[in-house]
């Protein structure tokens, strides 16, 4: 069962709105040749054991590469379509394993899989939990066997839009361990997590809420919609304050007539990000969730930046940096 593909717009919009001053979000190619391609799409059917007259369902991913990275999105629904989930995925590969982060739309929650492909088989093993979700539940699979799709359905989309968002990879809060060294390192270097004091600090500066009265909020993410804002715009401040760290690197490493330069056009996609975002949400206004979703906005459109000013020299040889 082909199990379709539900893109969110707004989605859609926070991607669009990272990608002001960088040039359109041009990709660059991976220097490391990755030893096995995970490029196709992948499914496994879950049917009922006993009452055939249900539909099934099933679990597929379509996988873009390059070079090292890895992104995609998956589709997910249970026997007789009771639930329904997509997501996106963003990973690197060692070897012949595949590390990903697995976001699912439907609960908010981020996986990690381990994906080793063996043929056209791909085993899939979720092997930690990043970010928990909300109370509804995640159609992501735990521990299957894929298959490689032929056909029509596995062809993977090769335009330059699926292919940049491959250099974007969520932030990891903690490194689960791992018997194999390589997976070991690779999950290590997706860990970008600033440092929770600080992140704790820039929230109540923010918030002008005390750290205290802030603890509470945060225990419980799922029990009030204040808390559920909250925590939502403290996983956008951990992501702002990594961007912060990432460009003041980039800025003490730049030429005096660019470091202006670079300040300015910063300025601007901020501006662009928070613009985009409200727009994103003017359905939502007035509401109590618009805080949330204003704040995972603008954190989805803060990680994608992130990724690109790693990746691109903000301040090539001429000493201006690259404008959007």
């Amino acid at each position: 069962m082909a199990i379709p593909g539900f893109t969110s717009d707004m989605r859609a919009m926070f991607l669009i709105a990272s990608c002001v001053g960088f040039a359109g979000c041009a990709s660059t190619q991976s220097a490391r040749a990755a030893k096995a391609d995970f490029a196709a799409g992948w499914s496994v059917k879950w049917c009922h054991r006993t009452n055939r007259a249900l539909e099934c369902g099933g679990f597929n991913v379509t996988l873009a590469q390059d070079g090292d990275r890895i992104c995609g999105r998956f589709g997910g629904a249970l026997v007789n379509l009771r639930q329904i989930d997509d997501g996106s995925i963003v990973g690197t590969v060692v070897g012949n394993t595949a590390v990903l982060s697995v976001e699912s739309f439907r609960n908010g929650s981020i996986a990690l899989v381990r994906a080793t492909r063996k043929g056209d088989e791909l085993h899939w093993r979720q092997v930690d939990e990043i970010l928990p979700g909300e109370t509804d539940i995640a159609i992501i699979a735990m521990d299957d066997v894929l298959v490689k799709s032929h056909g029509a359905s596995a062809q993977v989309d090769k335009h330059e839009g699926t292919r940049e968002t491959c250099s974007a990879v969520p932030i990891l809060a903690s490194v689960p361990s791992s018997e194999d060294p390589a997976v070991q390192g690779t999950l290590a270097s997706l860990v970008a997590a600033p440092d929770q004091s600080a992140v704790m600090e820039e929230l109540s500066a923010r918030s002008r809420i005390p750290r205290s009265e802030l603890q509470s909020l945060l225990g419980d993410c799922s029990r009030t919609q204040l808390s559920m804002n909250m925590c939502a715009f403290r996983t956008y401040v951990a992501a702002d304050l990594e961007l912060d760290a990432v460009l003041t690197a980039k800025r003490e490493s730049a030429l005096p007539q660019c470091r202006a330069e670079m300040d300015r056009t910063h300025l601007v996609w901020e501006a662009d990000r928070d613009r985009s975002c409200n727009e994103a949400t003017e359905a939502d206004e007035g509401g109590s969730m618009r805080p949330m979703l204003i704040s995972t906005c603008k954190t989805e459109a803060t990680r994608a930046r992130i990724a690109f000013a790693k990746e691109l020299d903000l301040c090539p040889q001429g000493g201006t940096p690259l404008q959007g």
